[in-house]
This record gives C-alpha cells, sequence and structure tokens, in this order.
C-alpha cells in the first residue's frame, strides 16, 4: 500500500495502559477503542492536550504505545476537537449516558460506554474544563494489536514521551515502519 505524503509524518503516543502497571494508573486511552472508533487522543492536562492541536489534515501519524512500540499508520482527517464534540460512531459525549462523575473527574474506574464497549468512561474525565481530553479524527491504513507492537530494541528508533512530533529528521525510524506496516510513503 502506497500512502501519499501531503504534509508530515507525525509520531504520536496513544498514551494506553502501560505493560505493566503503575499504581492509581486509570487507563483512560485504549488502542482498540481508537482503531475501533478512528481517533487518538491527549489531555487532562493543558500540556497533554495542546500538542494534538498542532495535527493537520492530512498528515500521517505513526502511533506508538510506550514500552511496547509502534502499532499503527493512519492519516489525520479531521483536526482535533474536544471530546464532548468528538463523534464515536455518530454519537456524542451527550447521547452517550456518561454520569457526570465521570465528566467532572470525580468518578475514575475501567468502565466502558454500554454502546461502544471499547471506549473507557474516563476518557470524558475534565470534559468540562480547559483540561479536557482531544480527539483527532484518524483513518488507519495499517493496524496491529498492542501485543504485536512493532519494535527493535537498542535500533535507533524513535521513541520519545512526547505527546506528538515530526518523525522528518527519523529516517530510521520512518524506514522501519515501511518495512514493518508494509507501507511505502510517496
Amino acid at each position: 500500500m502506497t500512502i501519499p505524503i501531503f504534509k508530515d509524518i507525525r509520531f504520536v503516543n496513544v498514551g494506553e495502559d502501560p505493560p505493566r502497571s503503575k499504581p492509581n494508573w486509570d487507563g483512560r486511552r485504549q488502542w482498540n477503542a481508537c482503531v475501533e472508533y478512528e481517533f487518538i487522543s491527549a489531555g487532562q492536562e493543558l500540556i497533554y492536550n495542546q500538542p494534538l492541536l498542532k495535527l493537520e489534515v492530512d498528515d500521517i501519524v505513526a502511533a506508538f504505545i510506550t514500552g511496547r512500540g509502534y502499532v499503527g499508520i493512519g492519516i489525520v482527517k479531521e483536526t482535533a476537537v474536544e471530546i464532548k464534540d468528538f463523534s464515536f460512531n455518530g454519537k456524542k459525549l451527550l447521547e452517550l449516558n456518561v454520569d457526570t462523575a465521570f465528566i467532572n473527574g470525580q468518578l475514575k474506574n475501567k468502565e466502558t460506554v454500554a454502546e461502544l464497549p471499547y471506549l473507557r468512561k474516563t476518557i470524558f474525565c475534565n470534559a468540562d474544563n480547559p483540561k479536557t481530553e482531544y480527539a483527532v479524527r484518524i483513518e488507519w491504513k495499517k493496524t496491529v494489536d498492542k501485543n504485536n507492537a512493532f519494535w527493535k530494541k537498542n535500533f535507533g528508533l524513535y521513541a520519545k514521551p512526547h505527546i506528538q512530533c515530526s518523525l522528518k529528521a527519523q529516517q530510521k525510524t520512518i524506514d522501519y515502519l515501511k518495512e514493518s506496516f508494509g507501507v511505502a510513503f510517496k
């Protein structure tokens, strides 16, 4: 599969549960939800949600899960919006029957939205204030399960704790993504 490059190839950290659980980690972002409902998100503090605002339509994203590796290649179809305004299978927050205790951050657990079984309700924490999660619509071209993430230890691949950034100067990582996902960028 050849994916045309109109803009930039961007590293985007999924921010999913780490392979080894951390204490008090509520795990609001799930890779299965990102794939099923065609998005990527970040938030819960301004330093986390603001970087997503820099993604532009037609940017290519390389989705990364810390501690696992690269799990997807996609194209940005819509720019970032607050999670309350993002549509999951045609439904926005107001139509999803999410308790306000999740929205204002008083309730955090691994409960999922009834109509959207991969989507945890905690993704809507702080949906009523500037710390809100932002979501970006992605058309996934190639994805793998997080247990089959592509990674080669000590190979010099890009993996920083950034929310998103350009891979323009990371030719070794771009070549690895091409080979691993079986895609060509032109």
